[in-house]
């Protein structure tokens, strides 16, 4: 009788099969970031675009408006009366003729924002009153067309200024800002404003008025001021006054806040980083 004398297949030894698990452990280590940033690179790009037209909206709207700016009321207009939904009382819905777009108000890297809804009281829903989910605030409406958007682009207040309840008053006019091209309009945010830049330095990170839950409920705003609540791997994109679209980092923000959210309106004080004030804006959170 023969025997077969080949040898039995032999499989991996333990030590292999942990040699080969540790090499797939340290390049997915190596290449995860990669291709997290890889995506986050294409969101940028997209929120770029988007800015970029925003800019455009608005040199269209200050062409058409005399050389002005948009501006804010609290009221919904002079008589008293309820909105009329063509009158807007913020810069995103003033500016939106000329875009016709709202998706452009909503970055894909958001992860903070206003989520905007329909009026829960039918006969204003069916008006086209669309505003933050919670109804807080009363006065600030939109368009039909923002309803279900998450809105993460915010407004500079000390160039689109509050004119209380004169819709005859004056807002800011082209030839008073020293430098459109480094003058901040439109800006990421967690909110329809950017609080004098406050918001748009770190704006993933939970305003004050925007229902905090969790975590950042118990800790002090300063206390959320990390790089990893900027939204642009470090950074943001702002609309200038001129129309462009940049990506800054939060550092140049930072250090620079008063110069390119309100160089027009100067602190008396002479101060300009965010660090060496409680803010260069005109909200008190």
């Amino acid at each position: 009788m023969q025997y077969n004398n080949c040898r039995k297949q032999q499989g991996f030894t333990l030590i292999e099969l942990l040699v080969v698990i540790a090499i797939i452990a340290i390049l997915a280590a190596i290449l995860f970031p990669v291709f997290s940033q890889a995506r986050e690179k294409a969101r940028q790009a997209q929120c770029l675009s988007n800015m970029r037209n925003v800019g455009l909206a608005v040199t269209q709207y200050v062409q058409d408006y005399d050389e002005t700016f948009p501006f804010t009321t609290s009221c919904p207009n002079n008589s008293g009366q309820p909105l009329p939904p063509q009158a807007w009382t913020l810069p995103q819905g003033q500016v939106h003729p000329y875009a016709r777009n709202s998706q452009i108000w909503q970055c894909p890297s958001a992860k903070r924002g206003i989520q905007l809804v329909r009026h829960p009281i039918a006969a204003l829903g069916n008006l086209g009153y669309t505003g933050a989910s919670n109804w807080t605030w009363t006065n600030w409406h939109f368009p039909p067309d923002f309803n279900g958007i998450l809105l993460s682009i915010g407004y500079n207040e000390p160039l689109m200024i509050s004119l209380t309840c004169n819709w005859n008053g004056k807002p800011i006019r082209l030839a008073q800002v020293p430098s459109p091209a480094n003058t901040a309009a439109f800006a990421d945010a967690p909110h329809f404003s950017t609080c004098g830049g406050r918001r748009a330095i770190w704006a993933d990170t939970c305003a004050p008025h925007s229902g905090c839950g969790g975590w950042e409920a118990e800790q002090p705003y300063t206390r959320r001021r990390s790089t990893r609540n900027t939204r642009h791997l470090g950074g943001s994109i702002l609309t200038y006054a001129d129309g462009h679209a940049k990506w800054e980092t939060w550092s140049k923000l930072a250090q620079n806040c008063a110069n390119i959210f309100r160089p027009h309106l100067p602190r008396s004080d002479g101060l300009v980083s965010i660090y060496e004030t409680s803010g260069p804006g005109t909200s008190g959170d």
